[in-house]
C-alpha cells in the first residue's frame, strides 16, 4: 500500500516502481547519506564505488578498449578518453560520444565504465568515455564545456582513427549533466547525426516544480541537485541566460540546427520538468525529438543497473534501438 511506502506522501500521487521501492529501502536501512550531506571528495569517491557495484558483469567487456589523449588548447596534458569497440560492431559502425553525469562536479570514466560497456555491447556502436575536467575550476569556469566541445570536434575529424568509416554516423549524449554538456556541444557546432539526453539537466532554475516536489526524497533529491549546482552556477554570472550552460536558454534559430534527439526522463526526478521543457522546446523548433518518460523511477536509474535491473534494461533498449537505426546510414530514426 502507498501508506507503507518509504516514499511517504509521494507514493499517494505516484505509483512507485517495485525496484525503486526496494532500492530506497536499502538506501534508508544502510544509512546511505544524500550527497548534499557529504564532502565533494567523498562524493567523487562514492560515485566510483557505486559504479563498480552497479556493473552487471564487471570486467567482461566483449570487445577492445583503447585510450587516447585528445589535444586541447585548454589543457596542456590533453583530455583522456577511452574508446570501447565491441566485437558486435558492424563494418560501418555508429560512433557515440558519451558524456558522463555528476552535476559537472563529480563522476569520471571509471565510474561510468559499466554504462559505456553496456551501451557498446548492446548497440554495436563504438562508444567514447570522456574524462572532462570537473568544477569548480579556478582556472577555467567553463572547463567541462570547453573539454566536451574539444573532444566533439576531435571525434568528427577522426572517425576512421576511432574504428569507424567516413560514412559512420556520429552521435553525442549523456546522462544528467552529461546531457547538459551534449546540448552545449550541439549549441556550438553541427555535424552530429543524433543526440541522446538521459534525464538531462535541461535548465538551471531550482524553482521549477519537480525540483521542489522532490526536494526531500529517499533518492537523488532536489537538495542534492542544488548542492551540485553550488559548484558551478555561482561562478558563472550569466548561467541562466547563457545557452552554453543552460539548454533552456537556447534560441529557436539555434535549436533548429540540433540533430535528431531522444530524451528520456524519470518521473520521480527533480530534473524531470526541465528535461520535459527542453524536449518540448526542441519539438517547437522543428527538431525530430522523441521523449520517453519512465514512470515510478528516480534520477540515476540507468546508472544503478543492478538495483534497477528491469527498468534500466528497458531504458537502454530504447537508447540502443535509437542508435541502431543509424547503422544503416539513415538520416532519421523513423
Amino acid at each position: 500500500m502507498a501508506s507503507q511506502s518509504v516514499w511517504g506522501d509521494v507514493a499517494l500521487k505516484y505509483k512507485i516502481d517495485p525496484e525503486t521501492e526496494a532500492t530506497s529501502r536499502k538506501f534508508i536501512e544502510h544509512g546511505s547519506p544524500h550527497i548534499h550531506k557529504g564532502t565533494l571528495e567523498q562524493c567523487r569517491q562514492g560515485i566510483v564505488q557505486l559504479g563498480l557495484i552497479s556493473a552487471l558483469a564487471p570486467g567482461s567487456f566483449k570487445g577492445s578498449v583503447k585510450d587516447y589523449i585528445v589535444p586541447s588548447e585548454h589543457v596542456s596534458d590533453g583530455i583522456p578518453v577511452s574508446v570501447f569497440t565491441p566485437t558486435s560492431a558492424p563494418p560501418n559502425p555508429v560512433i557515440y560520444l558519451y558524456l558522463h553525469g555528476g552535476g559537472l562536479a563529480i563522476g569520471c570514466r571509471k565510474a561510468y565504465e559499466h554504462v559505456v560497456q553496456y551501451i557498446a555491447e548492446t548497440s554495436g556502436a563504438i562508444v567514447l568515455n570522456v574524462d572532462y575536467r570537473l568544477l569548480p575550476n579556478e582556472e577555467d569556469r567553463f572547463a567541462p564545456f570547453n573539454d566536451s566541445v574539444t573532444v566533439a570536434k576531435w571525434v568528427l575529424e577522426n572517425k576512421e582513427l576511432l574504428g569507424g568509416t567516413i560514412k559512420s554516423k556520429v552521435g553525442i549524449g549523456g546522462d544528467s549533466a552529461g546531457g547538459q554538456l551534449a546540448s552545449c556541444v550541439t549549441n556550438e557546432m553541427q555535424g552530429f547525426d543524433f543526440q541522446i539526453l538521459v534525464y538531462p539537466v535541461g535548465g538551471v532554475d531550482c524553482s521549477v516544480g519537480s525540483m521542489q516536489e522532490f526536494r526531500d526524497i529517499p533518492a537523488f533529491s532536489g537538495k542534492d541537485m542544488e548542492w551540485l549546482f553550488g559548484f558551478s552556477i555561482p561562478f558563472i554570472p550569466d548561467a541562466e541566460t547563457n545557452p552554453r550552460v543552460n539548454p533552456l536558454a537556447r534560441t529557436r534559430s539555434n535549436l533548429e540546427l540540433s540533430p535528431s534527439t531522444l530524451v528520456i526522463t524519470a518521473e520521480l526526478d527533480p530534473l524531470r520538468d526541465s528535461g520535459i521543457m527542453f524536449a518540448e522546446k526542441l519539438k517547437k523548433a522543428g527538431v525530430h525529438c522523441e521523449h520517453v518518460p519512465f514512470k515510478g523511477v528516480p534520477h540515476g536509474f540507468m546508472f544503478e543497473m543492478k538495483s534497477y535491473l528491469t527498468c534500466s534494461k528497458a531504458g537502454y533498449k530504447i537508447t540502443t534501438n535509437f542508435m541502431k537505426s543509424y547503422q544503416a546510414a539513415k538520416t532519421s530514426p523513423l
